[in-house]
């Protein structure tokens, strides 16, 4: 029975928590504790219905059904309702109870969450941590208005244990085995010259001396910067500042960029090279990423002030890339004039002595007569040489190629001869021998040209364009040979005159160094100026050498540049019908699996050019005539003559031994760029854009065998198709034999385009049970960032996601990207991953990040209690 000196107030404050859970009226809560058995029953009913409730649930943060839990606390009020009525007047304690619960501490959340689940606002992640974070406070209320309930309904007086759930329960409560350490291993590669073993000794002791450890180095770790010009590098520079002051970016042993994000890279790499280790460095507070005291840093200040950088240098620079382009195109356009005055030089000559068309028919008819007879002969004694030579499988397959080739070459001729003089008459009706015509199809090429990249190569009229395109080069030449040839006479002078200008014109260009006539040294300055800062003693320093880095502050990070080498005339079955291979850039070494690998420092005494500015420049070379896998055949031809030519010339590192002194390539290397005659074999190779063949930065560090890798995805993307990560995973399996798993159903977007997240996290297997993490930062919009972000995104529809080609940055389109860059690396420092994360190393932060990240069964052992092995 109840003390009858008790009353309610009394009753209550027996009870935890009740300041902050009920207040009764001054009437009621001075009466006699002397509950009805209404509302004894009415406490009950409310009683189980709260327990039975996913409301009261701690939410994960995977799993948890933020609406529905909405939904439950929303329909809490309903069921009350019915309650209170079924009870009537003699439940008058239980309903003043009731209602002022779910009044003064439910309805405001739900008020205030219905409104933005309206909105849609409960799509994107961040703000479903928020609701969970108030969900919690009041699951704390709720519990113990649940066990204040039971008190009631069973008639007992006695003090309630409350317990309070925090919002980093889960973070707290369990950690994830991520396997065994990782040790760093023989770089993988397929070439057996010594020379990958010294790489990789070279990078062992560098990282060893980085980390300060004697003992076996393992567990390695990289942050790869993907491509995307400016557009990346601002982002990237916002991921790196969240990074940076949270203590990350000093445990990253590689640095791996391509294009855009090697902006950022080389600026991190010319900044920290720095000998003034009290100012200098990765740590929070210190330049270029922050300092403590200043509103913003001085190096990212500079890097927002010259956010237009290709426009440096005011008219008169202007005027200097105009006339770099212009004189480019004088130089192409006469390497292509010397080939055709030797060979019109030669056909003029014949027709001086005397090689009538029908002579020449009649050669041609014998020559063809002498090859079929002899390609006859060889295939009549096939069975012979298969038989004498059946274990000498290297000469039979040589036999076999001389006979292929020979029969090739009468097809060959046999086509041009019948075709040629008609294709020559009909273009000849067409021109008239004018030379306007060939202006007006220069034009129209141009034009068809434009129209294919806004057609798309996907399309059918794309690949019509495409088509012609192909055919509009050689079309051309022929078309300019023609109209010569109808102009210059076959005399003696005129042939040697031909002959002359086009020995004169070689000598000429064989002066010229066509990185110096392409639009490169221009992108490269501009680059250099704007991201290659320094400070102290060695401010002014540029260029800057690759085997310099991390020479003067081992807190620098290993970078390693990706590029691409284009091959598009090799044969190499290794490079799988590609055309291009992976080419790197770093401090010790430089060169491709194709190529092999040579000293940088050698190459620098080769090419003198050669710098960080240049290797930046050379990754980032997007608009090229070649560009790896992504080549338009159609568009090479033109992309070459008019100048359109990032790509740089850098001496093969197969061949630099062979080199004495300095050099540089040559126009034989502008020829073969014309017409797509490149392979791996010459002295100079053709370096382009590292997005040309993989978009991320993330191979070279899967060669490595990194066991953590935090891959910044600032690519333009607009249909969220990860174009790049799912060609990674392809070159990844079959080249490497690694496997990726990552789920990136966080990363689509919803009805509203916004995504749940900006991130993912997926396992890496490198098979032999090792098993590694890639963190999956994608630039996305999640719908709660800032309001200057929120407002860039409602006048330009495409952010983040705008065109690579915008290079021309304003305050506002670079602050958006650098912000929300910021924004998305430091939600994953939220509570609810991490805890309180201080002092959290980086595998702690995977450990934890894994946690809530990933399913149970998604590798690694799942989720273990803490305190157990991990």
């Amino acid at each position: 029975m109840p003390d009858t000196n008790v009353t309610w107030n009394t009753w209550l404050s027996s009870i935890n928590a009740f300041d902050q859970l009920v207040k009764l009226p001054d009437e009621l809560g001075g009466a006699l504790f002397q509950p009805t058995p209404a509302d004894q029953q009415g406490a009950w009913l409310l009683y189980t219905e709260i327990e039975s409730r996913i409301s009261i649930q701690p939410l994960h943060y995977r799993t948890g059904d933020e609406a529905t839990a909405l939904s439950s606390l929303h329909s809490l009020f309903q069921t009350t309702r019915k309650l209170v009525a079924a009870q009537g007047a003699e439940g008058r304690c239980f309903t003043t109870i009731a209602l002022y619960v779910l009044n003064t501490h439910v309805r405001p959340l739900t008020a205030k969450w219905h409104k933005k689940m309206s909105h849609g606002h409960l799509h994107h992640d961040d703000a479903c941590r928020e609701f969970r974070r108030e969900l919690t406070a009041l699951q704390f209320k709720l519990v113990a208005f649940g066990r204040l309930l039971y008190c009631l309904a069973a008639d007992l007086p006695g003090k309630m244990d409350v317990f309070a759930l925090t919002d980093n329960d889960s973070a707290k409560g369990q950690v994830f085995y991520l396997g065994g350490d990782i040790p760093f291993d023989r770089i993988l590669s397929d070439r057996d010259d010594g020379i990958c073993d010294e790489l990789y000794t070279a990078e062992y002791e560098s990282i060893a001396e980085r980390r300060n450890s004697d003992g076996e180095v393992t567990n390695l770790a990289g942050l790869a910067c993907s491509g995307g010009g400016i557009r990346s590098a601002t982002f990237c520079l916002g991921v790196g500042q969240a990074l940076a002051r949270r203590g990350v970016l000093a445990e990253v042993d590689y640095l791996s960029t391509v294009s855009g994000g090697g902006y950022f890279g080389a600026f991190l790499s010319s900044y920290l090279n720095d000998s003034d280790r009290q100012q200098v460095g990765l740590e929070a507070g210190k330049l270029p990423l922050g300092v403590d005291g200043d509103q913003e840093p001085a190096p990212v200040r500079s890097l927002r002030n010259n956010s237009k950088y290709l426009l440096k240098g005011g008219l008169l620079g202007k005027a200097r890339m105009a006339g770099l382009m212009l004189y480019g195109i004088f130089v192409n356009i006469v390497a292509v004039m010397a080939v055709l005055f030797m060979v019109l030089g030669l056909a003029k000559l014949a027709a001086h002595m005397g090689l009538s068309s029908e002579r020449f028919n009649e050669l041609v008819v014998m020559g063809i007569s002498g090859l079929s007879a002899v390609v006859l002969s060889m295939v009549l004694a096939l069975p012979f040489i298969y038989k004498k030579y059946r274990l000498e499988k290297e000469r039979v397959r040589q036999y076999e190629t001389v006979a292929i080739c020979s029969a090739l070459g009468i097809v060959m001729i046999a086509v041009l001869y019948l075709a040629l003089p008609r294709l020559y008459a009909v273009l000849e009706t067409l021109t008239g021998g004018n030379l306007q015509v060939l202006v007006v199809l220069f034009l129209v090429t141009a034009a068809t040209a434009v129209l294919t990249m806004r057609a798309g190569l996907n399309s059918r009229l794309g690949r019509v364009l495409v088509l012609f395109l192909s055919l509009s080069g050689p079309l051309l030449l022929l078309m300019t040979f023609m109209v010569l040839d109808d102009v210059i006479a076959p005399t003696i002078p005129w042939v040697m005159g031909l002959v002359v200008a086009s020995i004169v014109m070689t000598a000429w260009l064989s002066l010229v160094n066509v990185n110096q006539v392409s639009p490169h040294r221009y992108y490269r300055n501009r680059l250099a100026e704007t991201y290659l800062q320094r400070r102290g003693e060695a401010k002014e320093v540029d260029p800057q050498p690759l085997s310099h880095l991390q020479s003067n502050n081992l807190q620098v990070p290993y970078h390693l540049i990706n590029a691409t080498i284009n091959l598009p005339n090799s044969e190499e079955p290794g490079l799988r019908g590609r055309g291009a291979d992976f080419f790197l850039f770093s401090r010790h070494y430089c060169g491709s699996p194709h190529t092999g690998y040579c000293g940088t420092k050698a190459l620098e005494r080769v090419d003198p050019h050669l710098d960080l500015g240049t290797a930046m420049a050379a990754s980032g070379a997007a608009a090229s005539s070649f560009m790896g896998t992504n080549t338009i055949r159609g568009l090479s031809f033109w992309l070459s003559l008019l100048n359109i030519r990032l790509a740089y010339w850098l001496p093969n590192p197969m061949r630099v031994t062979e080199m004495a002194g300095q050099a540089y390539a040559s126009p034989f290397s502008l020829w073969r760029e014309l017409f797509g005659k490149m392979d791996g074999k010459r002295e100079f190779v053709n370096i382009s854009d590292g997005g040309h063949i993989e978009n991320l930065g993330v191979y070279e560090l899967l060669r490595r065998r990194c066991k953590f890798i935090i891959a910044i995805d600032a690519e333009a993307d607009p249909t969220m198709s990860f174009s790049s990560l799912i060609k990674l995973t392809r070159y990844a399996h079959i080249d490497l034999g690694i496997n990726l798993d990552i789920d990136l159903d966080d990363l689509r977007p919803n009805e509203l385009g916004n995504t749940r997240a900006h991130y993912a996290l997926g396992t890496i297997d490198y098979g032999k049970g090792d098993t590694g993490y890639l963190l999956y930062i994608k630039s996305s919009m999640t719908g709660n960032e800032k309001e200057y972000v929120l407002d860039y995104k409602k006048r330009h529809p495409s952010f983040p996601h705008e065109t690579t080609a915008d290079q021309f940055f304003n305050e506002a389109q670079f602050e958006a990207y650098r912000s929300l860059g910021e924004h998305a690396a430091e939600d994953l420092f939220h509570r609810e991953f991490i805890g309180d994360g201080c002092g959290m190393g980086l595998k702690s932060l995977f450990e934890s990040w894994a946690a809530v990240l990933m399913p149970e069964e998604n590798g690694g052992g799942g989720p273990v209690a803490r305190g157990e092995s991990g």
